[in-house]
C-alpha cells in the first residue's frame, strides 16, 4: 500500500474531506508535513503548496480520488480526496 506523509498529515490532522477549495487545510498539512521530514519547495507559492498537496494525496491508497464541481470563481472540476474508512 503506498503511503505519504502527506496522508499521514491529514490522517493526523482528523481531515475527512479534503479538495482544492480547503485553503486553510492545505497549508495545515503542508506545515505539518514539513514538520515531519518533507522535501520542502523551493518555491512557497500557494499554488505551488496545493499543487504538492494533492499530487501526494493522489498517489496515496489510503484515500478515494473524485472530483468536485464548484459554483463561482473555479468554473473547471476540481480535485477531491476523502478519506477510506
Amino acid at each position: 500500500m503506498a503511503k505519504t506523509i502527506y496522508g499521514d498529515a491529514v490522517i493526523a490532522l482528523k481531515i475527512k474531506i479534503i479538495d482544492y477549495g480547503c485553503l486553510g487545510y492545505m497549508h495545515d498539512v503542508y506545515d505539518y508535513a514539513m514538520a515531519h521530514g518533507a522535501k520542502p519547495l523551493k518555491n512557497n507559492h500557494p499554488l505551488n503548496v496545493f499543487q504538492r498537496v494533492l499530487n501526494a494525496l493522489d498517489r496515496d491508497e489510503r484515500f478515494s480520488k473524485g472530483c468536485i464541481r464548484y459554483t463561482g470563481i473555479i468554473k473547471k472540476p476540481v480535485r477531491s480526496f476523502k478519506l477510506i474508512e
